[in-house]
């Protein structure tokens, strides 16, 4: 019986001890870090690509799709480069599924990389 009740008097300073350190000021609490909504997201893209001078046309389409965004469109090399270098720059982007199609590059990787006929 002795032993019974030392037991459940350890297990009841050890709950105490655990909420006391759970309760203690200044500790900063655990969250999981909301991830932004794809209309902020695509806000947030449309500005950086506004400020890197990126004019959205209709070549280019742009959509948010749970934090990725996916690029579709024609557009230049050099086009392509400040696009995704604006996007990559946007904070809570998840990832960027690129399907623009290069103007004036081939479409062929083996004549891209010179090594088909």
């Amino acid at each position: 019986m002795k032993r019974l009740l030392s037991l459940a008097a350890l297990a009841g300073a050890g709950y105490l001890a655990y909420r006391f350190y759970q309760q203690q000021p200044g500790r900063p609490e655990r969250r999981v870090p909301e991830l932004p909504s794809d209309t902020l997201l695509s806000q947030r893209v449309q500005v950086s690509l506004q400020r890197t001078g990126v004019v959205a046309s209709d070549n280019l389409q742009v959509r948010v799709l749970d934090g990725n965004v996916v690029l579709t469109g024609a557009v230049s090399a050099s086009e392509r480069d400040k696009i995704l270098r604006a996007i990559l720059a946007v904070p809570g982007i998840r990832g960027v599924r690129n399907q623009l199609e290069v103007q004036g590059a081939p479409r062929d990787p083996d004549l891209a990389a010179g090594i088909g006929a």
